[in-house]
């Protein structure tokens, strides 16, 4: 194939030692009369093409063939090449184009042509086997092909060529479409008696290299014996024959091939090859396999939960990136960055991403890849409908050529799908997937789909049971098993005992305790005998819930023991591995086991010593959760899916929430200890306010406001609050709502402990009418049902006490203050009323307080009508200025840059204009300012200042989002307290203008100048208000005063 009188290095032979910058560098710069020039420049183009720049090696391939003479005896060569390069660049469906073009040099006389005609239709059928455009038993087309291609390079002395198509004949017969090792090391071994001339070590070197590795990976698929000594003698060897044949990349070769395969099989010893290897390849610049190195290392690491070198692993097969020039085509870039778009989060980009891409690229060989990505996207969120046309889609476009890996996938994917509307026709597609993996013996495939199809069945048997057969699910189970059992590599082991670990969560949920424990103590076993030590600490945390839910059945206190020693080792074992990610779990449900142990003894000094051990478990769980989420990393990994089939355990972040009630409970109903139980309920409500602190730790200190100070610290904060109102009496009034029920605690500075109740009311039925309140407040503006909520308020205060409401959930939307106490009077009427959002807060409150001693409120900045279309707001804000005799912006000068000034510079703040309300998250609250710009919550609450007030008079203000899963509570009161101002007005509805502006002559006559506290001229106002006939509680009720 390449001529023989070429003075040239000998590059055909650089070539199969792949020294491609070496021979890109001796083919540069010849001139094109240089009669040896087209010779080198074949050379050239295959260089790039072997090296992955297919793009350059076709764009150079065009350019030579133009100016290269017809009768030139390489013109045909470089036309072939030229041919088989298109299918790189076009990236069109055009496999059988380019196979007859490319046929039409069969009956060739030139014996260079033919071979080289036979050996690139052998790789065009192996290149549309692996994008799925062709059946997967054309394999054995293109291995007759590569024969023909070998037998004539043999038959013209191309000793060198003739090798490398045998060697491509071996990979055809290992690659998973035959995966015939025995053919695949006689193919080598016929290679041997020709390759043995001193001439040829290299080369026969490369050979032994290929033979020692299909020798053992045949050895360890079938269990024979492998001798390691002998095998360690023959890589010294191969590493020695290298280093004589001049290739010492040779060593670095050896010891990646080598260490990739015993790494694949589970042999821990790979990986100090691997670490050699990148060595190598450092020191002499080779970083493609220095890269996939790294990668299998990851890979290593990452099975054995050992999170940190897992990623220090992918960071060192990043940084090789830049060394590595990767061309990419139009389409191939599309799928990357959609790729890079789902994994980012949210999913919206990567459907637009998908869209945009799927029109441009339709006919593509790729689009079912983009389609397949836009499919994923789509299925997450709202648009399952259309994912499912597309994955139907893909599997129209794969049942147009014979059964493939590729159909059996896009039927599969199509199955999970279409379980949630159709479970008939999805089971039926996932058998059909089934048949053809069964067919095409891809036992990994077929074990991956019995595996999918059993966990939906058992999804499937809770909501439609007679769909289901009596022994279907754990047929298919065993089915799973069995298949992945014909593979013996680490990679299908796992997969194998994965299936019978997911066998035994049937089991659990199946209540077959005993079937379940025999299931879970053999995943166990294996994982454990292979240091796979966070599937092992997964797994024993599931023995720990099994044994933990026969004891509570049973009432067998010994066993609740046993569950809550498993959860313990568990937690320790992940807290070993990784850290504290995923230990929280363990230990929350360790905590459960003893509360429950404890719950079994209900009197007496042995249940008071088990409730207050599993408070100290609760504690535990409870700071790594705060800690996890501060760093925001608790997500949703692969590990956590072993949870999701386990039944009253998801994995979701719901089950952050059973921490803290787990520990309320158990202090509330075990201990009987209202002062525990609140601390509880005051780190329960804290705890999203400390994962901002913790996510914006270099502007707040973690020992800030993230800090939750326990009962006894908090009474005498009390004490010194009411101390710096000397004429005050207060009382606390902190609401929590579990499980329907709704707790109310009622603190006094002088009292020992909390008073507690729980009250006789159905909390959703009080549910509803606050919702009603806040959707129409002037048709539901009668609240008399939310009476019993404080009654026991108004027991236990007197007229003119001040009273502080710390509500929990919907409660937050509620305006306690406007709650009828009888005879036509107004809470608001009988004691000046503050909101808090958790009673912690006010103890930063008051130090922050004391840290403003000597402070003189003196600025004022007042903003209104920032979009320009209110006008009562506009009117409000010249109004409340010239109370305040305040500087006034209005319209376009409510930019951001002024308004984060004044926040910043100022002592009272009013903002009169638009306000989004009701988001998903409470931070993503926004104030809407001049032109297009605004200012979220989250925003806010890292503007550091020192407010005394902060009134925010816009459209639902003091409307804060509730976390379904946790009941946590935040919006703009929590964000500015956070931020540093003593207290916030906001609104529940939107207000009306005349009212609005006579609410606030009244709080700013009162509070400038009668100098009333502004709790004292929020009441002030409000009274004034109600003895205005004109005036209803829709007009005086929406206003919120929160802090201090």
């Amino acid at each position: 194939m390449h001529p023989v009188n070429v003075k040239l290095p000998d590059l055909a032979i650089l070539l199969k030692r792949k020294q491609y910058k070496l021979i890109l560098k001796i083919t540069s710069g010849l001139a094109i009369n240089d009669h040896q020039y087209f010779h080198s420049q074949l050379y050239h183009f295959r260089a790039l093409a072997e090296s992955g720049k297919f793009v350059s090696a076709s764009r150079h391939c065009k350019k030579l063939i133009p100016v290269m003479p017809s009768d030139h005896g390489l013109y045909p060569i470089f036309q072939a090449w030229n041919i088989f390069l298109e299918l790189f660049v076009t990236e069109r469906n055009n496999f059988k184009e380019v196979f007859e073009s490319l046929g039409e040099n069969e009956c060739t006389e030139d014996q260079t042509l033919k071979a080289l005609t036979c050996y690139l239709q052998s790789r065009v059928i192996s290149f549309a086997m692996a994008v799925g455009s062709w059946p997967q038993n054309a394999i054995n087309h293109a291995i007759t092909l590569m024969q023909v291609a070998a037998d004539t390079y043999l038959r013209s002395d191309d000793l060198i060529e003739y090798g490398s198509a045998i060697k491509s004949i071996a990979l055809l017969y290992s690659s998973n479409n035959i995966a015939d090792i025995p053919k695949a090391i006689l193919c080598l071994q016929q290679l041997l008696p020709i390759s043995a001339h001193p001439d040829n070590l290299y080369f026969t070197t490369t050979v032994q290299l290929s033979l020692l590795i299909l020798e053992n990976q045949a050895a360890f698929d079938t269990g024979c014996f492998v001798d390691q000594n002998k095998n360690d003698q023959r890589i010294n060897e191969l590493i020695r024959q290298f280093l004589i044949a001049g290739h010492p990349l040779g060593e670095a070769d050896v010891k990646f091939e080598w260490g990739v395969l015993l790494l694949e099989y589970g042999y821990e010893k790979g990986m100090p090859f691997l670490f050699n290897s990148i060595e190598l390849y450092d020191k002499y610049g080779e970083f493609s396999n220095r890269q996939s190195a790294w990668k299998k290392m990851a890979d290593w690491y990452e099975r054995r939960g050992q999170a940190e070198e897992a990623d220090n692993a992918y960071r060192e097969s990043a940084k090789v990136d830049t060394h590595i020039e990767l061309e990419m085509t139009g389409a191939i870039q599309a799928i990357m960055e959609i790729h890079h778009a789902f994994m980012a989060k949210p999913e919206r980009e990567a459907v637009r991403l998908g869209r945009f891409y799927l029109n441009k690229y339709k006919d593509s060989r790729i689009a079912p890849q983009l389609r397949a990505l836009l499919a994923n996207a789509l299925s997450q969120g709202a648009g399952k409908t259309e994912a499912l046309e597309h994955f139907e889609a893909i599997v129209d476009y794969y049942q147009g050529s014979s059964p493939s890996s590729f159909l059996s996938d896009a039927l599969f994917n199509y199955s999970n799908a279409l379980f949630s509307v159709d479970p008939v026709a999805a089971k039926n597609a996932a058998l059909k997937a089934i048949d053809i993996a069964f067919e095409l013996k891809d036992y990994i495939s077929l074990g991956k789909y019995f595996r999918e199809l059993a966990l939906h069945l058992s999804q499937q048997k809770k909501i439609a049971p007679l769909l289901v057969g009596a022994n279907e699910i754990e047929d298919t189970f065993r089915k799973a098993h069995d298949s992945f059992a014909h593979v013996q590599t680490l990679k299908a082991r796992i997969e194998k005992f994965n299936a019978i670990q997911q066998l035994g969560n049937y089991y659990f949920n199946e209540r077959q305790f005993d079937k379940a424990l025999n299931c879970l103590d053999q995943a166990r076993e294996f994982y454990h005998s292979n240091n796979l030590r966070i599937n092992s600490a997964f797994v024993l945390s599931h023995i720990g819930l099994l044994k933990f839910e026969v004891a509570r059945t049973n009432r067998i206190p010994s066993l609740l023991l046993e569950a809550a020693t498993d959860f313990a080792k568990s937690a320790q074992d992940f807290i070993q591995i990784n850290g504290h990610r995923f230990s929280w779990k363990s230990t929350l449900l360790e905590a459960q086991s003893i509360a429950e142990y404890a719950s079994l003894y209900t009197v007496g000094e042995l249940a008071e010593l088990n409730y207050e051990r599993a408070q100290t478990c609760f504690l535990r769980a409870a700071n790594v959760v705060d800690y996890l989420k501060g760093l925001q990393q608790i997500v949703l990994s692969k590990y956590d899916e072993q949870f999701t089939h386990v039944d009253g355990f998801s994995g979701l972040p719901a089950d952050f929430n059973k921490v803290f009630t787990g520990a309320f409970k158990a202090a509330y109903y075990g201990r009987k200890r209202a002062d525990l139980a609140l601390e509880w309920v005051e780190r329960n409500k804290s705890r999203r306010l400390q994962t901002e602190l913790w996510r914006t730790s270099d502007i707040f200190a973690p020992v800030d406001m993230a800090y939750v100070p326990g009962f006894e610290e908090l009474r005498k904060m009390l004490v010194a609050y009411q101390l710096d109102f000397s004429t005050e009496k207060m009382m606390f009034c902190e609401f929590f709502i579990l499980d329907q029920t709704i707790i109310l605690f009622l603190i006094r500075p002088e009292w020992s402990g909390p008073k507690y109740f729980t009250l006789a009311v159905q909390s959703d039925e009080i549910g509803r009418a606050v919702t009603a309140l806040i959707n129409d407040p002037i048709a539901n503006e009668n609240m008399t049902i939310a009476l019993p909520l404080i009654q026991h308020i108004l027991n236990h205060s007197d007229r003119d006490d001040l009273l502080y409401i710390i509500p929990h959930g919907f409660l937050h939307q509620l305006p306690f203050h406007m709650i009828d106490v009888g005879q036509g009077e107004y809470l608001i009427q009988r004691n000046p009323v503050a909101y808090l959002p958790a009673l912690s807060i006010l103890y930063h409150l008051q130090n922050k307080s004391k840290a403003k001693e000597g402070k003189v409120a003196v600025k004022f900045a007042v903003f209104g009508n920032s979009r320009e279309d209110l006008q009562f707001s506009e009117d409000e804000a010249i109004y409340v200025s010239t109370l305040l005799d305040s500087d006034c912006y209005l319209r376009n000068g409510v930019d951001k840059d002024t308004f984060i000034k004044e926040l910043a510079n100022s002592s009272v703040v009013h903002f009169a204009g638009h306000a989004e309300a009701k988001p998903v998250k409470g931070l993503d609250q926004h104030l809407l300012l001049a032109g297009l710009e605004s200012i979220s919550a989250s925003e806010l609450m890292l503007i550091r200042n020192d407010l005394e007030l902060l009134v925010l008079s816009g459209c639902q203000t003091g409307i804060t989002a509730i976390e379904v899963t946790t009941d946590e509570i935040i919006g703009f009161p929590a964000a500015a307290l956070t931020a540093g101002a003593s207290a916030v007005i906001t609104t529940l509805w939107k207000v009306e203008d005349k009212s609005t502006r006579q609410f606030f002559k009244y709080f700013y006559e009162s509070f400038r100048n009668r100098k009333l506290s502004k709790i004292r001229s929020m009441q002030y106002a409000m009274k004034a208000l109600i003895k205005n006939p004109e005036y209803e509680p829709f007009n005086w009720a929406p206003f919120i005063f929160t802090g201090r």
